[in-house]
């Protein structure tokens, strides 16, 4: 999975797309992947497990280790298009398997809650806290994309036998998806409509 992935980094920095951040869930937390990335020349903005472990640390791992520090500083972030407070504490951290120091976020629902609900690395270790937040939270359109993809265009769904069929069923769905979203006027719909709300007026 991992291979794949950075198969595709390579492809689209071959065709020439830039990105100020990779942003992934905690499943591609892997101290290999992250070394890949270095190489590629990517910064990246990802979560980190709990257990991830800390090179020259007594408490040894990021939970133990931010459940231990002062009091987390209060940021203003967007959350879900709104305005809104979180709690964090940060840090620059050398974690095992990294080849460079990076900068960790813990992210808390309060003021004295004594454990994080989250960790989050960034490459770049002037980054605030408030920016790795939603650059963070950006990766969560994917699954809007995938759920909408799924659950109004059949995708993946296409009655295919053979592989050329199964590409389609795929890329017919990214196609409409796209035109949905960037020709919407087409659809005789506005820029603020769903894609749900799009195909249910057809």
């Amino acid at each position: 999975m991992l291979l794949n992935a950075l198969d595709c980094l390579q492809e689209a920095l071959d065709l020439g797309f830039k990105a100020k951040y990779l942003t992934a869930d905690s499943w591609f937390d892997s101290s290999v992947f992250a070394q890949s990335l270095q190489k590629l020349g990517i910064e990246y903005v990802w979560e980190l497990k709990s257990n991830r472990k800390i090179k020259g640390c007594e408490e040894k791992t990021l939970k133990k280790l931010f459940s231990k520090r002062v009091m987390p500083q209060k940021i203003k972030v967007n959350i879900a298009g709104k305005a809104g407070i979180i709690w964090a504490s940060e840090a620059n951290l050398s974690l095992s398997g990294f080849s460079s120091p990076i900068k960790v976020v813990a992210y808390y629902n309060s003021k004295t809650d004594k454990e994080a609900f989250k960790f989050i690395a960034c490459t770049e270790q002037q980054e605030s806290g408030a920016k790795i937040w939603e650059c963070s939270r950006l990766r969560w359109k994917i699954e809007c994309f995938f759920r909408d993809c799924k659950s109004y265009l059949n995708f993946g769904r296409m009655p295919a036998g053979k592989e050329k069929g199964s590409h389609l069923a795929v890329v017919i769905p990214m196609i409409l998806y796209t035109s949905m979203k960037l020709s919407y006027e087409e659809w005789d719909a506005k820029d603020t409509d769903t894609i749900s709300q799009i195909v249910e007026s057809w």
